[in-house]
């Protein structure tokens, strides 16, 4: 078994989050303060509440999310701020923004990322997804404006990017998108 990434967050650690391979020691509370997801997991009836024995270690393992993501995200709940990047590519902050939709944790990334979304070179649906999950409707409308009048039908009759023909919809790599958007604005 390979060893684990050890972080360290915080020296209150009663906690351990392993995300691929990555392993946080946190503190519990922060991370429930941070996060309502995260408080009803840790605090309630679920499997990732504290072992009834208090002889046995807390850790959380969190299969399916984005070490990097976390990383960002546990560091913001501890005030680690030495461990967050200015200015993360788009879709880093995609992933970002993934992890903090999941676990309801938005709102403290706010200030730090409203700067990251414009880079042309990224796909539509990244930056719709930062700019939606940003609550960021001005930017949010641009780009769709935009979108109505460069984009295409792609040969599946979905709307595509002009040049490339990538689709302009939710992904496994890049799932945000607000609901009907396309619907409503470009439609």
């Amino acid at each position: 078994m390979a060893k684990r990434e050890e972080f360290l967050l915080d020296g209150n650690d009663d906690l351990r989050m392993v995300v691929l391979g990555r392993e946080f020691v946190v503190c519990s509370r922060a991370v429930s303060r941070a996060s309502p997801v995260f408080s009803c997991m840790l605090n309630g009836s679920w499997a990732e509440a504290r072992p009834s024995d208090p002889s046995k270690a807390w850790i959380v393992d969190l299969p399916d999310d984005d070490a990097e993501a976390a990383t960002v995200l546990l560091a913001v709940a501890h005030s680690r701020l030495d461990l967050v990047p200015a200015l993360p590519h788009l879709y880093r902050l995609h992933q970002i923004l993934v992890f903090s939709d999941k676990y309801d944790m938005t709102k403290s990334l706010r200030p730090w990322a409203i700067s990251s979304t414009g880079s042309v070179k990224d796909p539509f649906c990244a930056i719709i997804g930062v700019a939606w999950e940003l609550g960021a409707p001005e930017g949010l409308r641009a780009i769709a404006t935009h979108m109505q009048f460069h984009c295409d039908l792609n040969c599946s009759g979905r709307l595509a990017m002009p040049m490339t023909g990538y689709p302009v919809e939710p992904t496994p790599e890049m799932p945000l998108m607000p609901p009907m958007l396309l619907s409503k604005h470009l439609c």
